[in-house]
């Protein structure tokens, strides 16, 4: 079993690389070519603290294994990621253990690269100015991701706490060198008002993007809220979309953001299109440039086992990690 840390992951694969497997991915899901039981989600002994469960079997991709995840909120206080987990994958062969691989830089990574996809077949092909919603762990790489499917010039970016924000944009002004212009904003409404694209990266439970905020043609993407309790959007976003874009329906359908207004009645299940079936076919869709159109993820463990998958089958070529030959 070969072990790599979050450093090797990072130099092993990158976002462009990322964003083609992810769509794959996507693509085997909604042709019933992978297996993805709903994940176990486990709330520990404080609100907000979870544990989470995922397997996956992606055989085209010759990927399986399961990832676990933790979410701790406090943990920035101790300097360390409020999101963390691993992941195991298993030689779909034999079974043996294959890889055990740190699932932080995975988790961003392949969530930033689904957002990537989503954007990429659904907002407007013009789209420049970004609104980024909560600063966390994940949004890096959302804005990665976004920027390189779509022209960006102008970020907004808004976080409760304003300083978090603040180190937000010296982090990926660093990181990434991006040419963009930065504008830190005093609220959502603010970001959400001027963006054409919105992504939404928060734990809240009362939404931080509503109907009335968005722009004609705004394309939104909401990737935080990940049970009943939590709520990024307004049912009006959700009911007004045009489309409707989910990772998977049944997974999606645990989040409030899809949760609520499908028990109020006020959307059908049969208003929901896997972001994989778009993949599949190209012209499922077709967007005027008024549209209102939304992507909800909460996150399919194919995309962490496909990527984690190539992170490994490259770690083997080049000889990185360390290799455990017991178990």
């Amino acid at each position: 079993m070969r072990i790599i840390n979050q450093r090797e992951a990072k130099e092993l694969l990158g976002m462009p690389e990322a964003l083609d497997i992810v769509e794959r991915a996507y693509e085997a899901y909604s042709r019933g070519r992978a297996k993805v039981p709903l994940r176990c989600n486990m709330e520990l002994d404080q609100p907000e603290k979870y544990a989470m469960f995922m397997p996956g079997f992606v055989p085209d991709l010759g990927a399986l294994g399961v990832k676990v995840v933790s979410v701790f909120p406090e943990n920035g206080t101790r300097g360390l990621p409020n999101t963390l987990g691993v992941i195991l994958l298993l030689n779909p062969v034999t079974g043996m253990p294959a890889g055990l691989i740190d699932g932080t830089y995975i988790t961003e990574l392949r969530t930033g690269a689904g957002t990537g996809v989503a954007t990429r077949y659904l907002a407007r092909a013009d789209a420049s100015v970004l609104a980024l919603i909560g600063t966390g762990g994940m949004a890096a790489k959302q804005l990665e991701a976004v920027c390189a499917v779509r022209p960006v010039t102008d970020v907004l970016v808004y976080n409760r706490t304003r300083t978090k924000a603040e180190s937000f944009i010296d982090q990926v002004q660093e990181e990434f060198g991006l040419p963009l212009v930065y504008h830190l904003v005093d609220s959502a409404e603010m970001a959400v008002r001027a963006a054409d694209i919105v992504v939404a990266s928060t734990t809240s439970v009362e939404p931080v993007v509503r109907f009335d905020w968005l722009k004609p043609g705004a394309h939104v993407n909401a990737v935080g809220a990940f049970h009943k309790g939590m709520q990024e959007i307004d049912e009006d976003t959700v009911v007004n979309a045009r489309y409707r874009v989910v990772d998977g329906i049944d997974a999606a359908a645990v989040s409030g953001d899809i949760a609520n207004p499908l028990e109020r009645g006020r959307i059908g299940r049969d208003a929901l299109l896997e972001i994989g079936a778009l993949v599949a076919n190209k012209d499922a869709i077709t967007r005027s440039n008024r549209d209102i159109t939304l992507y909800k993820s909460v996150g399919l463990s194919v995309l962490d086992m496909a990527v984690a998958n190539e992170v490994l089958v490259k770690a083997e070529c080049l000889g990185v990690g360390d290799v455990c030959n017991s178990l």
